[in-house]
């Protein structure tokens, strides 16, 4: 009867340092799994800044030319056909986009 105590001593000993370590282990996923979460946020937010700022700073000089040139064809425009100041205004256009230079 003693040894089948100290057995079961033993074992639930062994059980209890067992379930320690699963919920370490348990904890440090957790911790884990919010760290993703964090980083994948913040990765996704740098995607959409950096979107942004190439809006803003590459491509936008360009759309605003495209509008320029819409609204003046537009407004001198009243037929279907098209006149010679839209292909001016595209040439300009075309020329605008090329290598600047100083």
């Amino acid at each position: 009867m003693q040894d089948e105590l100290t057995e079961l001593r033993a074992l639930v000993k062994q059980n209890l340092a067992l379930t320690e370590d699963i919920g370490h282990q348990v904890r440090k996923m957790r911790r884990a799994a919010l760290w993703g979460r964090v980083f994948q946020l913040v990765w996704w937010g740098a995607i959409i800044v950096v979107s942004g700022a190439a809006y803003l700073y590459y491509l936008q000089p360009y759309i605003q030319k495209v509008i320029d040139i819409y609204e003046q064809v537009s407004g001198t425009t009243t037929t279907t056909y098209q006149s010679p100041d839209i292909n001016k205004a595209v040439e300009q256009f075309v020329k605008s986009l090329g290598p600047t230079q100083k």
